[in-house]
Protein backbone atom coordinates (compact mmCIF):
# COMPACT_ATOMS: atom_id res chain seq x y z
CA UNK A 1 0.00 0.00 0.00
CA UNK A 2 1.36 3.52 -0.60
CA UNK A 3 -0.05 6.43 0.16
CA UNK A 4 1.14 10.02 -1.59
CA UNK A 5 0.85 12.96 0.43
CA UNK A 6 -2.19 12.12 1.90
CA UNK A 7 -4.09 12.47 -1.29
CA UNK A 8 -4.63 9.20 -2.94
CA UNK A 9 -3.83 5.59 -2.70
CA UNK A 10 -1.71 3.61 -4.75
CA UNK A 11 -2.58 -0.11 -4.75
CA UNK A 12 0.20 -2.71 -4.83
CA UNK A 13 -1.43 -4.94 -6.87
CA UNK A 14 -4.29 -4.96 -9.16
CA UNK A 15 -7.01 -6.54 -6.75
CA UNK A 16 -7.19 -3.38 -4.99
CA UNK A 17 -8.06 0.12 -6.44
CA UNK A 18 -6.63 3.19 -6.14
CA UNK A 19 -8.71 6.29 -4.18
CA UNK A 20 -8.70 9.81 -3.01
CA UNK A 21 -8.32 10.62 0.41
CA UNK A 22 -11.12 12.76 0.87
CA UNK A 23 -12.94 14.16 4.02
CA UNK A 24 -16.75 13.94 4.90
CA UNK A 25 -18.76 16.12 7.59
CA UNK A 26 -20.28 14.39 10.41
CA UNK A 27 -22.10 16.96 11.19
CA UNK A 28 -24.03 18.39 7.50
CA UNK A 29 -22.36 15.47 5.05
CA UNK A 30 -20.30 17.73 3.17
CA UNK A 31 -17.57 16.02 1.38
CA UNK A 32 -14.82 17.58 0.60
CA UNK A 33 -10.74 17.36 -2.05
CA UNK A 34 -8.81 17.33 -0.60
CA UNK A 35 -9.28 16.82 2.70
CA UNK A 36 -9.75 19.95 5.24
CA UNK A 37 -9.19 20.67 8.70
CA UNK A 38 -12.32 22.09 9.64
CA UNK A 39 -15.98 21.87 7.18
CA UNK A 40 -15.60 24.76 4.84
CA UNK A 41 -19.76 24.12 4.50
CA UNK A 42 -21.20 24.08 8.42
CA UNK A 43 -17.67 26.19 10.14
CA UNK A 44 -18.03 22.96 13.03
CA UNK A 45 -14.36 22.08 14.51
CA UNK A 46 -13.63 18.31 14.53
CA UNK A 47 -16.46 16.89 12.59
CA UNK A 48 -14.71 15.63 9.68
CA UNK A 49 -13.51 11.98 8.74
CA UNK A 50 -11.02 10.59 6.16
CA UNK A 51 -12.78 8.94 3.03
CA UNK A 52 -12.11 7.02 0.42
CA UNK A 53 -13.61 8.64 -2.34
CA UNK A 54 -13.38 9.72 -6.71
CA UNK A 55 -13.22 5.76 -8.05
CA UNK A 56 -15.46 7.46 -10.51
CA UNK A 57 -17.02 10.93 -12.28
CA UNK A 58 -18.15 12.80 -15.28
CA UNK A 59 -15.98 15.27 -16.82
CA UNK A 60 -17.72 18.94 -16.30
CA UNK A 61 -14.93 21.07 -18.08
CA UNK A 62 -12.08 20.82 -19.97
CA UNK A 63 -9.04 22.45 -21.95
CA UNK A 64 -6.97 20.59 -24.39
CA UNK A 65 -3.63 22.18 -24.24
CA UNK A 66 -1.26 22.50 -26.99
CA UNK A 67 1.44 24.65 -24.71
CA UNK A 68 2.33 23.40 -21.58
CA UNK A 69 4.92 24.05 -18.47
CA UNK A 70 8.48 22.18 -18.61
CA UNK A 71 7.60 17.97 -17.97
CA UNK A 72 4.53 17.39 -19.22
CA UNK A 73 3.15 15.96 -22.35
CA UNK A 74 1.73 18.09 -25.13
CA UNK A 75 -1.06 18.03 -26.08
CA UNK A 76 -2.88 16.91 -23.34
CA UNK A 77 -6.66 17.44 -21.78
CA UNK A 78 -6.84 19.01 -18.19
CA UNK A 79 -10.02 18.89 -16.47
CA UNK A 80 -12.78 19.20 -13.64
CA UNK A 81 -14.38 16.13 -13.13
CA UNK A 82 -17.27 16.04 -10.98
CA UNK A 83 -16.86 13.10 -8.39
CA UNK A 84 -19.95 10.67 -7.90
CA UNK A 85 -19.72 11.99 -4.23
CA UNK A 86 -20.07 15.39 -5.12
CA UNK A 87 -16.20 16.96 -5.05
CA UNK A 88 -15.40 18.92 -8.23
CA UNK A 89 -11.28 17.80 -9.20
CA UNK A 90 -8.89 19.40 -11.03
CA UNK A 91 -7.03 16.57 -12.92
CA UNK A 92 -4.99 15.47 -16.39
CA UNK A 93 -6.87 13.40 -18.61
CA UNK A 94 -5.22 9.44 -19.55
CA UNK A 95 -6.10 9.57 -22.95
CA UNK A 96 -4.36 8.95 -26.25
CA UNK A 97 -7.48 10.30 -28.22
CA UNK A 98 -7.83 13.69 -27.47
CA UNK A 99 -11.00 14.37 -29.70
CA UNK A 100 -12.79 12.20 -28.25
CA UNK A 101 -13.08 13.68 -25.13
CA UNK A 102 -16.58 15.08 -24.34
CA UNK A 103 -18.42 17.01 -21.57
CA UNK A 104 -20.30 14.67 -18.74
CA UNK A 105 -17.89 11.84 -20.27
CA UNK A 106 -17.71 9.02 -17.40
CA UNK A 107 -14.34 8.59 -15.81
CA UNK A 108 -12.35 6.37 -14.07
CA UNK A 109 -9.16 7.29 -11.50
CA UNK A 110 -6.02 5.65 -12.18
CA UNK A 111 -2.69 6.29 -10.61
CA UNK A 112 0.91 7.15 -12.61
CA UNK A 113 3.19 9.62 -14.06
CA UNK A 114 1.39 13.18 -14.77
CA UNK A 115 4.73 14.67 -15.83
CA UNK A 116 8.70 14.33 -15.50
CA UNK A 117 10.54 16.92 -13.03
CA UNK A 118 13.50 18.92 -14.37
CA UNK A 119 16.16 15.54 -14.18
CA UNK A 120 13.60 13.71 -16.10
CA UNK A 121 12.06 11.31 -13.05
CA UNK A 122 8.25 10.41 -13.05
CA UNK A 123 6.42 12.39 -11.05
CA UNK A 124 3.15 10.21 -9.86
CA UNK A 125 -0.23 11.81 -8.88
CA UNK A 126 -4.22 11.15 -10.18
CA UNK A 127 -5.41 11.06 -13.31
CA UNK A 128 -8.92 10.25 -14.67
CA UNK A 129 -9.60 8.46 -17.72
CA UNK A 130 -12.19 7.69 -19.75
CA UNK A 131 -14.37 4.69 -19.62
CA UNK A 132 -13.51 2.45 -22.39
CA UNK A 133 -10.55 4.48 -23.33
CA UNK A 134 -7.19 3.18 -24.01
Amino acid sequence: MEIHGRLFYKPDDSKQKPYLIGSACQQCGDIHFPPKGACPNCLKPNTLQEVKIGEKGKISSFSILHVAPPGFPVPHVQAMVKLDEGPLVFSILKTEDIDSVALNQLVRLTIGPVRRSENGEEIVGWMYQPEGGR
